[in-house]
């Protein structure tokens, strides 16, 4: 996948802005890990885009809504946090 991929699917584009490595190591070409920067996401736009290309996709990670980045942020599994309309946009 190249960085602005699009697929089709049922008359449908569906286009990532950025798909990378998530786990770059020096020396490596190749990872099982990705990172997928939608722009609009669509239902299971990633799950769909993956399944073109005749990829499947095992496990989904959101790390950003917006501006608000879950990985800065220590949350137990299974937690909420409860977060205002301007932590996101």
């Amino acid at each position: 996948f190249p960085s602005h991929d699009t697929a089709r699917e049922g008359g449908e584009t569906l286009r990532a802005f950025k798909v990378q490595d998530a786990f770059p190591k020096p020396g490596k070409t190749q990872s099982n890990h990705l990172r997928v920067t939608l722009l609009e996401g669509k239902k299971r736009q990633i799950r769909r885009m993956f399944h073109s290309k005749h990829l499947s996709v095992i496990d989904l990670f959101r790390t950003r809504i917006g501006r608000f980045d879950l990985e800065k942020v220590a949350i137990e599994e299974g937690s909420f946090l409860e977060i205002s309309e301007d932590d996101i946009i």
